[in-house]
């Protein structure tokens, strides 16, 4: 109910049952439904609570797939800015870092490769190399991360010289 103190906890796990749900019965109605209940619990959070962290992971799941899904880029849009939000809650050397450096530099890849009007390409090019300077040597996403940056770099250098 409204104001119950653990409501946006609830939303959230309803929403990840929700996310569960589509991944066995491919519903795109549980996938909105999960979007639009984990947007209310994000409402629901302060910006400095550490509940928003894995709502916002959550979130950027389900942006991901209605984006796979749709190609909307309205999606992808919603989830750079949601990806630089997680990036302004996380501290230097939390171990979420990495995902959420990789996961933007991805967004604003892609999103470049849609509208190539933008700075995204280098911006995603910025973060795929905090991603792989996140990445020690022995690293089991390092090397993931130097073939991101690799793939990047050659796309800028084929568009502009």
């Amino acid at each position: 109910p409204d104001g119950y103190f653990d409501r946006a906890q609830r939303l959230i796990n309803l929403s990840t049952t929700l996310w569960r749900r589509y991944e066995i019965h491919g519903e795109l109605s549980d996938l909105d439904y999960s979007l639009q209940i984990n947007k209310t619990a994000l409402q629901l959070l302060r910006t400095s609570d550490p509940g928003r962290l894995p709502a916002l992971r959550t979130l950027s799941v389900a942006l991901w797939k209605l984006f796979g899904i749709r190609g909307d880029l309205s999606y992808l849009k919603e989830l750079i800015a949601l990806n630089e939000e997680a990036l302004q809650l996380i501290p230097e050397g939390h171990p979420e870092c990495l995902y959420w450096v990789a996961n933007s530099a991805e967004a604003k890849f892609i999103y470049h490769q849609t509208d190539p009007t933008g700075a995204q390409l280098d911006e995603s090019i910025v973060l795929y190399q905090q991603a792989l300077n996140l990445c020690n040597p022995g690293h089991p996403g390092r090397p993931a991360a130097l073939l991101q940056l690799v793939q990047a770099l050659l796309f800028r250098f084929e568009r502009q010289g």
